[in-house]
């Protein structure tokens, strides 16, 4: 019985740390992405001052790839349709609201919608930039 419970107590530490139980969870937290993301692509914020200092939480190019970061951990999404997504998140931006036009670039307000596979959506006000 000793053996047992020790085993047991084990087995329970071990499944704490999954990383894919804190990844999958319920409540998740959007972080920053790495800055080194430049070129044609849409960068978006939680606000117009992190986007000045470089604190991105969503970056797509325009079809092929998306980041986000969910709870420090970088989450890449591929296109599916007019969303992107993988076996366990779906992300989009939508109800872009037009706030400038500069000579390759066209700066938004708009709505991060994440959604995760268990149906729990998050939507998120955003500000950002598409452009080259």
């Amino acid at each position: 019985m000793k053996y047992f419970s020790l085993l047991l107590t084990f087995f329970f530490a071990l499944s704490c740390n999954d990383p894919k139980k804190k990844i999958n969870s319920t409540a998740f937290e959007l972080s920053e992405i790495p800055e080194y993301l430049y070129g044609c692509s849409c960068l978006f914020s939680k606000t117009k001052e992190e986007f000045e200092s470089e604190k991105y939480i969503y970056f797509d190019d325009f079809g092929d790839n998306c980041l986000i970061s969910i709870d420090n951990k970088i989450v890449f999404l591929k296109p599916n349709g007019n969303h992107y997504s993988n076996a366990y998140f779906t992300a989009y931006i939508q109800n872009k609201i037009q706030i400038d036009e500069g000579y390759e670039h066209t700066s938004y307000n708009a709505e991060l919608i994440i959604v995760d596979k268990k149906g729990n959506k998050q939507i998120y006000n955003v500000y950002g930039l598409c452009g080259c």
